[in-house]
């Protein structure tokens, strides 16, 4: 099983990084001492915002249970038929879905442009954008 790994934050000063949080760092990386680790540097990115959130759940799920094949589903229905066609891990030996929670703001953007392309080309249904409804 895999063992899970704090996240420490820090900032890019002059080619350098500052651990925000010094001694918790020092703390974890002395557990472990005569180990062989993996570091892993990236620019942080925002969670999927609320407005994100709301758009998605209450246009984009709302417009397709309004129209078939989703007519009389739950939204949460719509939810997981959604992420098992647009999300779905084949690189695994038995298939999985991803998370929306789990994704940053570009990831979600991304995933509502698939949806309302699929939606358009496939389904013949307009989704509006988020700057063309009050959510």
């Amino acid at each position: 099983m895999k063992s899970v790994a704090p996240i420490f934050l820090g900032d890019v000063r002059a080619g350098k990084v500052h651990v925000r949080d010094p001694q918790r760092f020092a703390r974890w990386v002395a557990t472990l001492n005569d180990k062989t680790v993996e570091l892993v540097v990236r620019k942080k990115s925002r969670r999927r915002t609320l407005p994100q959130n709301a758009y998605y759940w209450g246009v984009v799920i709302e417009v397709l249970r309004d129209s078939e094949p989703f007519r009389g589903y739950t939204p949460d229905m719509v939810h997981e038929a959604l992420k098992w066609i647009f999300l779905q891990r084949r690189d695994l030996p038995i298939p999985t879905v991803g998370s929306t929670a789990a994704m940053n703001t570009t990831e979600m953007m991304e995933y509502l442009d698939y949806i309302k392309m699929w939606a358009a080309m496939e389904l013949a249904i307009i989704i509006p954008d988020p700057n063309q409804v009050d959510v």
